[in-house]
């Protein structure tokens, strides 16, 4: 991903950059009055994006340590590795693909009751408490 800046007629620096934020057109990054701050413009976003991708790198991270075993988390886990070879986005999935991969809303299975009674000892009867464990291992996860 190369950001580049065009300068228009006004003297002001046009950012962009082909991030994979969208299948057809470079990323509008914004106006920068000279080149230094349209490279400072320009790191900045970049990063923020590459935040973004890690984000979604991270969450499959997670859903694979509570469930190694879901053949739909592994698809998708090889998907975004093309995606992202490819410097496409990984997002947005469908609910539907958000159901059969993240952990959170499928409290009610017993693999991911399990994970939860295996982290933090969280009883899995108590779906309050399955959810609870999941957010924290989540949120501290490394």
């Amino acid at each position: 991903m190369r950001p580049f800046a065009i300068t228009r007629s006004d003297g002001l620096r046009a950012v962009r950059c082909p991030d994979g934020g969208a299948w057809d057109r470079s990323t509008w990054y914004g106006i920068a009055n000279d080149m230094d701050e349209a490279r400072k413009l320009a790191a900045t976003k970049l990063a923020t994006w590459q935040s973004f991708m890690d984000n979604t790198s991270s969450n499959l991270k997670i859903a694979w340590a509570v469930e190694p075993g879901n053949v739909q988390l592994i698809n998708y886990v090889q998907r975004c590795e093309e995606l992202r070879i490819l410097s496409l986005p990984t997002l947005p999935m469908s609910i539907e693909q958000e159901k059969r991969i993240d952990p959170l809303p499928r409290t009610r299975l017993a693999g991911v009751a399990q994970a939860a009674r295996d982290f933090n000892g969280a009883t899995s009867e108590d779906e309050a408490a399955v959810f609870a464990a999941i957010q924290q291992w989540k949120n501290e996860f490394r």
